[in-house]
């Protein structure tokens, strides 16, 4: 089957939301808003420098938690949005970020076999930056998949190497850069952006998946596992519906969509 029963899938890790819910909530709370200014207003870049931070949440997630099994139902969601992009009309390059964790699934094994991560990550890192101009034109965040994973990685098993430092600051740096130069934020944009992502990469460098977390009220907890569990999903539905919404709606920017609720 595609997906676990609901019920299963739900209480798969318990009924109280973990650490590992919190965090993927807090990128899916993150991503929501990236999609909602990416379709609905993309002429406000402050929605884009919010979502900036999400899927190096979730690619970080891949190396932390070693999961690194490429599910049907991973694969099938990625190739059915990839149908429904070109069936608005969206450009079919860049593939969608699910591909990216597609990629990092199934570098990973082959990275840590070679013990390139442990021992060689510098050259690892300037391997991924090599290939970076051509993994990007052809998905989303293209071998950055690959190296926020290395970061999980780093963090799971302690590695504290000069080098392994290293390659995650220069990660964290470069991804910076990277995104400024595509999106071209403003002074004020590059400053935020660049905080939430140096805030970010601090707060993973520093996660525990066995550290205790608050409990939550019933009707919050039940939202957070529900979003967490089930976030694959989420993406494709909440993007769809705001994509499918605003090519109805032949949307070319913020000042539509407000004259149209108006």
């Amino acid at each position: 089957m595609l997906v676990l029963p609901v019920s299963e899938k739900y209480r798969r890790y318990g009924s109280r939301a973990n650490a590992y819910d919190l965090l993927k909530f807090l990128a899916l709370i993150t991503m929501t808003i990236d999609h909602f200014g990416m379709y609905w207003y993309p002429d406000d870049l402050w929605l884009r420098v919010i979502g900036r931070v999400t899927f190096p949440i979730y690619f970080f997630l891949i190396g932390y938690s070693g999961s690194v099994a490429i599910r049907r139902d991973l694969i099938a969601i990625a190739v059915i949005y990839t149908l429904i992009n070109a069936a608005a009309f969206a450009p079919f390059f860049p593939l969608n970020a699910l591909f990216g964790v597609i990629l990092a699934r199934a570098a990973m094994p082959l990275i840590l076999r070679l013990k390139w991560l442990q021992d060689q990550p510098i050259m690892l890192f300037l391997a991924c930056m090599l290939f970076f101009l051509v993994s990007f034109q052809l998905l989303e965040y293209g071998t950055f998949a690959i190296l926020f994973a290395g970061m999980g990685y780093i963090v799971r098993h302690q590695l504290k190497r000069w080098d392994h430092l290293l390659f995650y600051a220069a990660t964290t740096i470069f991804y910076i850069a990277a995104q400024y130069l595509w999106f071209e934020f403003s002074i004020a944009q590059s400053i935020v952006h660049a905080a939430l992502v140096v805030g970010m990469s601090i707060g993973l460098y520093f996660f525990n998946h066995t550290r205790p977390v608050m409990e939550l009220p019933a009707p919050v907890n039940s939202i957070v596992m529900l979003g967490s569990r089930y976030s694959l999903y989420y993406y494709i539905l909440h993007k769809t519906i705001l994509q499918i919404i605003a090519a109805a709606l032949f949307m070319e920017g913020s000042k539509q969509l407000y004259h149209w609720f108006e």
